[in-house]
């Protein structure tokens, strides 16, 4: 690639180093490539740990039906439940379409609310009960709002790194993500939160 999250720019650029002192230019180009072998090296790394190299996409040959534009608007509800009323998706919150997440959290809010209304049903409260609802919902409230606002900052996050240009914070950005990349395990938990099949401290049976 030219251009985008793969490619690391020179951590200084030509004119600045050409106009420091020998030494200073010579470290400059030191920790450029210090930067570079531990990019490779945690990518090579990665490689080995799943036994397989890079797989290279399906090629996009066209796009069917119209095209879209969603604005950038991150809104959060401060209660989820009321009397005998619940939001679930985006009337509860919107993130930007970020690799479908927000459809991810909206069924997470439905699977949710049925599993406490049935145990609610279950422990023998009912939901007819004014009470037995109410503790349904307000366990709906609880673990969705935590979970919910634990993704949208983690989406938030990834969207300010990734829109940056500063070159440092791009080298940075790059050794993290490639150390998260080495790490099977927080990898694989990350992979199932995004896909939906855990939450980030909910495990789904």
């Amino acid at each position: 690639l030219q251009s985008g999250p793969t490619n690391t720019p020179p951590l200084f650029s030509e004119d600045t180093k050409n106009a420091a002192p020998w030494p200073l230019s010579q470290a400059a180009n030191g920790l450029e490539m210090l930067s570079r072998s531990i990019n490779t090296g945690l990518s090579m790394s990665s490689w080995t740990e799943r036994q397989r190299g890079f797989i290279v996409p399906p090629m996009i040959t066209e796009v069917v039906g119209k095209r879209f534009g969603f604005d950038l608007n991150l809104m959060h509800a401060k209660n989820y439940v009321g009397t005998r009323v619940c939001l679930i998706g985006d009337a509860a919150h919107t993130i930007h379409p970020m690799a479908g997440q927000g459809l991810n959290l909206g069924m997470a809010d439905a699977e949710c609310l049925v599993r406490n209304i049935q145990r609610s049903v279950q422990s023998g409260m009912g939901i007819r009960d004014k009470a037995g609802l109410q503790y349904a919902l307000q366990q709906y409230e609880s673990e969705r709002q935590r979970e919910v606002v634990a993704v949208m900052a983690g989406l938030q996050f990834l969207h300010t790194v990734f829109g940056t240009t500063f070159s440092p914070a791009i080298h940075v950005r790059s050794v993290g993500m490639n150390m998260i990349n080495s790490l099977g395990p927080l990898r694989r938990k990350l992979v199932k939160v995004a896909s939906g099949f855990d939450g980030v401290f909910e495990k789904n049976d």
